[in-house]
């Protein structure tokens, strides 16, 4: 039964790669279209203070990092909170971005799967982050962005095997090219005019 088992999933691996190395010139052409249309602005930025927060970044992917006490509905004793929206695979199943499976990979490209927000409460502003100024009118734009991408009441029970830290919560949205982690990010930001990138979908465009 075991050698079964692995015959089939050898077999699958084998038409992921297939299709991987199918689909590189489409790939190919998407990269380039992911570092110039977010070359494209519209409309201008609004520059108002009054409340502080950031957004954590890697060569991959983007949280928001809000203090702790704007979130009434978050309880903690940390003084941050980490929102994030992505693939629920890449979030549970994968420790490192090194590791992640080319299926998952192909499967989160084009939208065949299901998504997740973390939640992760942290001591200290984190050290790879841009730092936004905003009114409170333009925050509870951004809240209100994020709180309709999941429901707080969806918690998902994580097995022993998942990786990541944080809690997460399920989520409506369809990650895809198109509306990839990153790119929510940008949506909440030009909601309330705090970017004018019509397309986001790598982290160092935020």
């Amino acid at each position: 039964m075991t050698t079964i088992c692995t015959g089939k999933k050898e077999g699958q691996q084998i038409k992921y790669i297939f299709l991987f190395f199918l689909l590189i010139p489409f790939f190919l052409i998407y990269f380039f279209i992911c570092l110039t249309i977010p070359l494209i602005k519209f409309g201008k930025i609004k520059k108002n203070k009054g409340i502080v927060f950031f957004v954590r970044k890697d060569i991959i992917h983007a949280d928001y990092v809000f203090p702790v006490n704007l979130w009434e509905e978050l309880e903690t004793e940390k003084k941050y909170v980490a929102i994030g929206w992505g693939e629920r695979s890449m979030f549970l199943e994968t420790q490192k971005w090194s590791e992640v499976k080319l299926n998952n990979l192909l499967k989160a490209f084009f939208g065949i799967n299901k998504t997740v927000v973390r939640i992760e409460f942290l001591d200290n502003i984190p050290k790879n982050n841009k730092k936004f100024e905003c009114n409170s009118e333009q925050f509870e734009t951004i809240k209100k962005h994020i709180l309709q991408s999941f429901d707080l009441n969806k918690l998902i029970l994580k097995k022993k095997s998942d990786y990541q830290i944080g809690s997460y919560y399920e989520s409506e949205l369809n990650y895809n090219l198109i509306l990839t982690c990153n790119n929510w990010i940008n949506l909440g930001l030009k909601k309330c005019k705090l970017s004018n990138r019509f397309w986001c979908p790598l982290s160092f465009w935020i």
